[in-house]
């Protein structure tokens, strides 16, 4: 009998356990294009962020580039500037975007080489392209001297 009523308490122990972290995350669903996010955020990390953009005569410097995807699986890069004041406008924030746009997709192509190096899978080049068409590039341009005045713009 003791050893019945010990065997129940010490299974109703164990039943009530808190369960670790990691039995808890791996019970998450992830999916593929989640990862490549992710990734990317730790690749963009490790490869800009000893070297922040600046661009001396016009006194843009870039704060930071986040990736993240919508509901509906596609990708957005948010890039956020701060500029003096005096820079802050739509046109500004206009030109900087397309320089983004230069730099990322069309003369550079930093973003489908980096989308290739962030998945795990061997994409081949049309579904990077096809990743790389839905994307919407936002830019954010921030007044150094004020933090409420900004302007944004995408594409």
């Amino acid at each position: 009998m003791k050893y019945l009523l010990s065997s129940l308490l010490v299974v109703s122990l164990l039943l009530c356990a808190p369960k670790s972290i990691g039995s808890e995350l791996s019970n998450y669903k992830v999916n593929h294009f989640e990862l490549i996010v992710n990734n990317l955020k730790m690749l963009y990390l490790t490869l800009y962020s000893q070297n922040p953009t600046e661009n001396e005569a016009d006194d843009i410097q870039e704060v930071f580039t986040k990736f993240f995807g919508t509901q509906k699986d596609t990708l957005v890069v948010d890039i956020y500037l701060s500029a003096s004041f005096k820079k802050v406008n739509s046109k500004t924030c206009n030109d900087e975007l397309n320089k983004a746009v230069n730099n990322l997709i069309k003369v550079d192509k930093v973003l489908p080489k980096m989308i290739g190096m962030a998945s795990y899978f061997d994409l081949k080049p049309q579904q990077i392209d096809e990743i790389v068409k839905t994307t919407t590039i936002q830019l954010s341009l921030t007044a150094k001297e004020n933090s409420e005045l900004s302007v944004h713009c995408s594409l």
